[in-house]
This record gives C-alpha cells, sequence and structure tokens, in this order.
C-alpha cells in the first residue's frame, strides 16, 4: 500500500509564472492546482483557472493592490500555461452606477426583475408576459442602456419593499434610477423619433412606477417646515401625477393649449372626474391607474393650489386604487393618501359630505369591497363582462360618453357637482 505524500507548504513550492493571476497580484506562490489553486479556495475567493474572467478584475484592481514600492510586475504578462490564455476582455462602458454596487447585486437585481417584479406592474398576466417580462428586456438590451437601469432601480425598490433595512438594495435603488434619469433626460433632449419612443415611453413608466412605489418609505412629519401643509403635516402625493404626466408627455409633445385660462380648469375637472367614472364603471383593476397619466396639467396644478375640488376629486382616485392593493407598490396607499387629503379640509368645511364614499373605502377592512359601498356600476359591467359582453367603443369614446354625461346628476358616488362653479 502506497503512503501519500504530504502536501508541500507554499514555502516549498517552486516559483512559477504559470500560477493564477489572483497569486501573482498578492505575490504569493500559486499551487496551480485546478480548477482553483488551493491559496483562492483558502480565502474564499474566485480564481481565474475556474473563471477567466476573473482577469480583467484583477487587472484593474492591480495598481491599486499593496505591494512593495520596489518591486514592478506586469500582471498580464504571458505564462507558459495551457489555461492562462485568455483573450482580454472588453472594459465596460461606465453607466453612472457608483463602482461599489457589485455585479454579483446586478444580477441579482436582474433575476428579481425577471422572475417577480416584472409580474407585479401589470394585473393582466398577457400584459406582463408579453410587455414587462419579455419587449422590456429586449429593448434594454438592444440600446437602450437607460431603460436597462429603470428595471434594475425597480426591482431594488420591489427588493425594499421586503427589507427594508439592506442598505445595499436601498443604494442601488437610488443609484440606478439617478443613472437612468440622466440618460433618459438626454435622449430626451435629442429628441423622440420612432427609434426610441418605445424605449423612453417604458422607462417613463418605470420611472413614474419608482416614483410613486418610494412613498411607501416616507413618513409624514408633522414638525416639518417643509410639509404641503403645516396643520396636518400631510404631503400631498404629487409624484404620482408629476411621475405619470412624464409618461403622458412621452406620448403627445406638444400641447399649445392655454390652460390657464377659466374654462381650462373647467375642462381639468371634467374630464378627470370622466375618467374617474370611467374607472369606476369599469371590470378592469387597473383601470383607476388612466387617471394620472391622462389628466390635464391644469389639473395638477389645481392640487398643488390645494383647491377643494381637486382635492377631493384626488381622494376619490386613491379611493379606486383600493382595487388594485393587491400590489405591492399600492398596498396600503389607499388609506394613507385619502386620510391626508381628509386632513387638510378644516373641521366645518362644505366639502366634508363629498369626502364620504372615499373615506367608506378608505376604512373599509374587508377583502371584497360590498356593492353598497363601492357602487352598483363597477357591479353591473362586471357582470356583463361575465357574461361575455364585448365594449366595442374606444378608450377615447368611453371617456366623451361620460363627459357628456357630467352635465345629467349622476356624478362620481358622493363626488362634488362638476358644474358647480360657486365651489372653486
Amino acid at each position: 500500500m502506497l503512503t501519500p505524500e504530504p502536501l508541500a507548504s507554499a514555502s516549498q513550492l517552486p516559483w512559477s509564472r504559470a500560477g493564477c493571476k489572483r497569486c501573482k497580484v498578492r505575490k504569493i506562490k500559486c499551487d496551480e492546482v485546478h480548477p482553483k489553486c488551493g491559496n483562492c479556495v483558502k480565502h474564499g475567493v474566485p480564481c481565474d483557472f475556474e473563471n477567466p474572467t476573473v482577469v480583467h478584475e484583477l487587472v484593474t484592481a492591480a495598481p491599486t493592490a499593496a505591494t512593495p514600492s520596489s518591486a514592478t510586475f506586469d500582471p498580464v504578462s504571458p505564462a507558459p500555461s495551457n489555461f492562462t490564455s485568455v483573450p482580454p476582455l472588453p472594459v465596460p462602458a461606465a453607466t453612472g452606477v457608483p463602482s461599489g454596487t457589485s455585479r454579483y447585486l446586478e444580477l441579482k437585481l436582474m433575476h428579481h426583475y425577471t422572475t417577480h417584479t416584472c409580474k407585479t406592474l401589470a394585473t393582466s398576466v398577457n400584459i406582463s408576459d408579453d410587455v414587462w417580462m419579455n419587449a422590456v428586456p429586449r429593448l434594454a438590451f438592444e440600446g437602450a442602456p437607460y431603460l436597462a437601469d429603470a428595471m434594475l432601480a425597480v426591482a431594488a425598490l420591489h427588493l425594499r419593499s421586503r427589507n427594508p433595512d439592506d442598505q445595499d438594495i436601498v443604494q442601488a435603488s437610488h443609484a440606478y434610477m439617478a443613472s437612468s434619469l440622466a440618460a433618459y433626460c438626454d435622449t430626451l433632449k435629442a429628441g423622440i423619433n420612432e427609434s426610441n419612443a418605445e424605449s423612453l415611453f417604458l422607462t417613463a413608466s418605470l420611472i413614474a412606477y419608482q416614483s410613486t412605489a418610494t412613498r411607501l418609505f416616507v413618513r409624514d412629519d408633522p414638525n416639518s417646515t417643509t410639509s404641503s401643509n403645516t396643520r396636518s403635516g400631510y404631503n400631498l402625493p404629487l409624484s404620482w401625477f408629476h411621475a405619470f404626466q412624464g409618461v403622458k408627455a412621452v406620448v403627445d409633445e406638444v400641447d399649445i393649449e392655454d390652460e390657464k385660462d377659466p374654462q381650462s380648469t373647467q375642462d381639468a375637472y371634467l374630464h378627470a372626474i370622466s375618467v374617474l367614472n370611467w374607472a369606476h364603471r369599469s371590470p378592469h383593476t387597473a383601470a383607476c391607474l388612466a387617471f394620472p397619466a391622462t389628466v390635464a396639467r391644469r389639473f395638477v396644478e389645481l392640487i398643488e393650489l390645494k383647491r377643494p375640488r381637486a382635492l377631493v376629486i384626488l381622494a376619490c382616485f386613491f379611493a379606486l386604487l383600493k382595487r388594485a392593493q393587491h400590489l405591492w407598490w399600492i398596498d396600503g396607499v389607499p388609506r394613507r393618501e385619502i386620510m391626508g387629503v381628509v386632513s387638510l379640509f378644516e373641521s366645518g368645511s362644505p366639502w366634508w359630505p363629498h369626502l364620504d364614499w372615499p373615506l367608506k373605502i378608505a376604512l373599509y377592512e374587508g377583502a371584497i369591497i360590498p356593492p353598497e359601498v363601492w357602487g352598483f356600476d363597477w357591479v353591473a359591467e362586471t357582470n356583463r363582462a361575465a357574461h361575455g359582453y364585448n365594449q366595442q367603443t374606444t378608450f377615447v369614446e368611453h371617456i366623451e360618453v361620460v363627459a357628456q354625461m357630467l352635465s345629467q346628476p349622476n356624478p362620481l358616488p358622493c363626488g362634488p357637482d362638476p358644474l358647480d362653479q360657486n365651489m372653486l
């Protein structure tokens, strides 16, 4: 029986130029064991024998390695080994993301986006598969780095909702979104054309998701001097509208209408309530998300001015979001925002009766809202859809029909009469 010879210690190994690159950079002897040398196994680090891509990482890090000042060393000098004939790797282009963001984390975020996050961005399985799971990554890798960064930012925010104390995830979400916004704005300045319109639209949508979902991690401070209302400490959720208006801007770049005259104010109210009526009657859960993307800029200004009618309409919008509360980025939003909007009204305000419906929705605890609370229009529309009814009119046609109906006494349940100019 043969007795195995003891392994040689590092000091007994002959110096060889065929060692792994990490051992060369560290100026230590390599035992040249494949597929992973003993030193790399001992320290639990990647070895270029096993993974040639480590070469580029080591070459980049070599100038900053702690080596004696008297020694000069070329970490990529040729070596007489069959395992080191690796072609030089391309240096990745700068993306604006801090260098501390690891490749491992980036792969983790991409995996999370394609397996989890993309399925939460739409209530329709077909849409989530066709658009968010397939089309978005494809367009991102076809030359839209701002879209790729937006994907990773939203994925990081999704992970943050599960692990709010993970600072690496928090920093990654901010870093990737900052990178996406910078490239997105530069592309917008260069002009929207046929080749980039689709990528810009999807990027704007992801920016909107990121902007609105970030409010999940923001707490209203009653003592804040920057609060939109010093009495209640509630900050209006303007990010919902500014972000989704960016989506609208990609679709419609030019708007020459003067939106600050009295007629534009009236039209802004009419259109906002029209969309809410349409969403309230729609059997589709995500219909309410059309609201922040389609309202006029004038309506957003009216919210910023805290006009009572605009705030009541805003509360009704968040009440409609109750149907989509199963989505991680909407969970808890309706109650928080409705109660915040309500806090902006004085106790004797004549608008309190119009806040009754959104308050009922906000405070309702059940998983399924009964018809007598939600309103019968949506229930009737859902039943018609279940029996094969297929509405042929387009979205715009439906909005126009509902707008005409606003002249009749049948507004959104418990909402304000949009034609009452005395309350504007």
